[in-house]
């Protein structure tokens, strides 16, 4: 089985690439895909740029080209639930691109598909969110040092599993995330990638996952807290919940 993953910034690639040991480097429409072996399986791993169309550029290169049988698509986000904090990990169920809006459709549909939200893979998705829980019981303390937790109120992040929303847009309003709120049920997050890549997968048929670490609130202060985020943490909890997943499999 070839696991393809997908980032949408250096940041967040760079561990995943680190451990891989990388047979191959090939070049496709402006990106770099690595193949080899990562935690000891099969893995085919890209940049995909930022926003919807690089990532459905991404995903269909690495279905079509590089035959990934699965994908999963890793990074940061904002958090739209109001219960959750900096830290904590979103595992998706479904995903819906919420600046979709065709007249005389229902909010957020896409011509072809049975319904505004999209499912994730249920059984990749579960099996993710546990190797996501594993690791910040685990193995967090060890990868993030004490100041930055303490910096970032990283005190006992937690795995919630919900709907993920994407769109073109960097989302650092309380209005729109009020706005998003009220018209998406079970909203736990947004960014700009993920609701493409599960387009892509449904439409080709293959499993997929998406998982996100919160680094802001989605507010006025999400620029802020991004960068600082992004650079001194975030990094370690998307990669060491693939970590975890992959080498639980290549074990069984």
């Amino acid at each position: 089985m070839i696991t393809g993953i997908l980032c949408a910034i250096e940041g967040e690639i760079a561990l995943l690439r680190e451990d891989m040991e990388i047979s191959q480097i090939c070049q496709a429409a402006g990106r770099e895909f690595y193949r080899g072996s990562l935690y000891g399986r099969e893995t085919v791993l890209a940049l995909s740029g930022i926003g919807k169309v690089s990532a459905a550029v991404a995903a269909t290169l690495l279905i079509e080209r590089f035959h990934a049988d699965r994908v999963i698509f890793c990074g940061t986000a904002g958090g739209a639930d109001l219960r959750l904090k900096v830290g904590d990990l979103v595992v998706a169920d479904h995903t819906l691109q919420h600046d979709v809006d065709l007249i005389g459709e229902p909010l957020f549909y896409i011509p072809g598909h049975p319904g505004a939200a999209l499912a994730t893979d249920p059984v990749l998705s579960a099996r993710l969110a546990r190797a996501a829980a594993e690791y910040l019981e685990e193995d967090m303390k060890q990868d993030i040092p004490a100041p930055v937790r303490e910096t970032f109120g990283l005190t006992a992040p937690q795995v919630v599993m919900g709907t993920i929303a994407s769109g073109d847009q960097f989302i650092s309003s309380s209005e729109k995330g009020d706005w998003l709120r009220e018209h998406i049920d079970n909203l736990k997050c947004v960014e700009m990638e993920g609701a493409a890549v599960g387009q892509v997968c449904c439409e080709f048929g293959v499993p997929h996952a998406i998982i996100r670490v919160l680094s802001d609130g989605a507010d006025e202060s999400a620029q802020v807290d991004f960068d600082a985020f992004a650079d001194q943490a975030a990094r370690y909890f998307t990669s060491g919940a693939v970590r975890r997943l992959l080498m639980r499999e290549a074990r069984s």
